[in-house]
């Protein structure tokens, strides 16, 4: 697919697999901290989630540039919150020619997490042979 989303894999514990600008693979993990954790980001920035339900039944979320990176951050927390330990270190790590496929690729890790979905955005390409940071692939509990 042209939208960087070329597949999709089970939904791991180790979260959803996502190349950011340094070209290294992240994990974004949207469990209840993550959520925790954005809220107090939103209410202080004034960019609380505007989501709807289209006809088919998916998301549909308002796109704002403080959001995505809020949601990026949040999302690394609990695999590389020493890594990108502040929004601006999450916003480094958004290619600006690639955001269009970071915000879909954040969006959709958010919708499943939300959703209780199988399936999470892939790497997919050339970048799946990417240096991997965060947890090694493991099977669940």
């Amino acid at each position: 697919m042209a939208d960087g989303l070329e597949g999709l894999e089970e939904v791991r514990d180790d979260g959803y697999p996502i190349v950011l600008a340094d070209g290294k693979t992240y994990q974004l993990m949207f469990d209840f901290n993550a959520l925790c954790d954005l809220a107090p980001i939103e209410e202080e920035l004034g960019i609380a989630e505007k989501a709807e339900l289209d006809a088919s039944g998916k998301l549909q979320f308002r796109f704002d540039f403080r959001h995505l990176r809020a949601k990026l951050w949040a999302g690394l927390r609990r695999y590389h919150g020493q890594q990108v330990p502040t929004l601006e270190d999450a916003g480094r790590l958004i290619p600006v020619d690639e955001f269009p496929r970071i915000a879909r690729q954040v969006d959709i890790a958010f919708e499943q997490a939300l959703l209780g979905k199988k399936g999470a955005p892939q790497a997919g390409g050339e970048q799946e042979e990417a240096a991997q940071t965060g947890p090694s692939s493991t099977t669940g509990p």
